[in-house]
């Protein structure tokens, strides 16, 4: 009993380092791409302000056929009064117009109605200075409620893995748009900063959730091993297929804004830093695998436990695969119906970059996911093996701990 105690002390001491740690490296990495950025878009000091939609006052429409009679351009202005709720102006009551050019306005297109939430910005048409424009409605609260609710349920349903996850989750989104995103704006090696913020979100996450074991740390090799493979295949192809990380007008713009940054790094960032997830959840799975397999056998061999982990990947790797591809299809899928509506030859659609660099993204994420499942599998044949030459601590976790209890019910009925 006092070594299951001790035990604990000590994952929960571990626990605390590790999310201490985690925490500390954010914030010294976020001191060290702070002060001004080498490039930034001016934001000419408009600031949004949220208001309430208080009524309609106005709808105008206009429609022009230019020299084709069949192409008809909208341009459509809807005219409303608001009450700003938060900002410099609050309790003020103001002109607020939503313009919907090029939109006809029967189309299902969201128009402002009475009771909206919204966000203002005064001046940003210089020709009316004092005429405040639609920026966007406000739906960061309702996606924050959803959050919350996430949250809610990981906490009910995973209890201290749920917190555990949660913890993991708000450190990787910190580590994304705390650090990385920084530092891009302030123009360092994104190559090197995407590498380095993919291996902090695993080291993290795996520690965090399945605390410090052996299982734990063939399973940070193997998905470290799985991006390393995933980036290296993404800079040879990138160069042998002529790829300029010019996708779509976004990219376009940022490289003007920015004084010509690598539009090729951008996108091997994206690539790696995008099929981590995947990555890291076969190489935890396989490792979580094999171990329990090697606790339950008397004299579990490397040929053995090797053999196994190809069994289970091959299973794994089929629905993972699709799940990587299926979620870079769905990200471009309004890209994909519009090439579709124009009527282009296949050959041309599939030529086009931006579709390129999507499906290299699904394929060399495949491709990490597929080499992960034998060097994850190779490490733990050669890692799990030996500790059966120690005394398990069966302490160590609760899954362990009800293992050992069974164990020892069962030796004492044999008995």
């Amino acid at each position: 009993m006092k070594k299951d105690k001790q035990a604990q002390k000590l994952q929960t001491v571990l626990w605390l380092v590790t999310v201490v740690a985690a925490i500390l490296i954010i914030q010294i990495c976020y001191y060290s791409v702070q002060g001004k950025p080498k490039w930034e878009m001016t934001s000419q000091g408009v600031a949004p302000e949220t208001a309430v939609v208080m009524s309609i006052t106005d709808v105008e429409t206009t429609k022009y056929n230019y020299d084709d009679p069949e192409s008809e351009v909208f341009e459509s202005v809807i005219v409303f009064d608001a009450e700003v709720t938060k900002g410099e102006n609050k309790g003020d009551t103001v002109v607020v117009k939503q313009h919907l050019d090029g939109f006809n306005p029967e189309t299902n297109i969201k128009k402002v109605e009475v009771g909206d939430k919204v966000l203002v910005i005064k001046g940003y048409n210089l020709d009316e200075p004092d005429i405040y424009v639609l920026g966007e409605y406000l739906r960061s609260n309702k996606l924050i409620g959803l959050i919350l609710v996430y949250f809610l349920a990981l906490l009910i349903f995973g209890r201290g893995k749920g917190l555990n996850t949660i913890i993991s989750i708000s450190l990787t989104c910190a580590v994304i748009f705390i650090v990385f995103i920084p530092s891009i704006l302030a123009d360092q090696n994104i190559y090197l900063s995407s590498t380095l913020t993919c291996i902090y979100i695993i080291i993290m996450t795996l520690l965090i959730v399945n605390g410090y074991n052996r299982k734990t740390y063939v399973a940070v090799l193997g998905c470290i091993s799985g991006v390393l493979v995933a980036g290296v295949l993404t800079l040879a192809y990138s160069g042998f297929m002529g790829l300029t990380g010019v996708v779509d007008q976004e990219s376009i713009y940022l490289i003007n804004l920015s004084g010509g940054i690598d539009m090729k790094s951008v996108v091997f960032a994206a690539i790696i830093i995008g099929s981590v997830g995947a990555i890291m959840d076969v190489a935890m799975s396989i490792s979580a695998a094999l171990h329990e397999l090697c606790l339950q056998v008397e004299k579990p061999t490397f040929k053995m436990l090797l053999k196994s982990g190809l069994t289970i990947g091959r299973d794994m790797m089929g629905t993972m695969a699709n799940t990587l591809i299926l979620a870079y299809i769905g990200s471009f899928l309004t890209i994909v119906i519009l090439f579709a509506s124009r009527n282009d030859s296949l050959l041309q659609t599939l030529n086009q970059e931006m579709f390129v660099v999507e499906i290299l993204q699904g394929v060399v994420g495949s491709f990490g996911i597929l080499l992960t499942i034998p060097i994850t599998s190779l490490l733990a044949a050669w890692a799990f093996p030996k500790m059966k030459n120690k005394t398990i601590d069966y302490s160590i976790s609760p899954e362990l701990k009800k293992l050992g209890e069974l164990r020892n019910l069962t030796e004492n009925t044999d008995k």
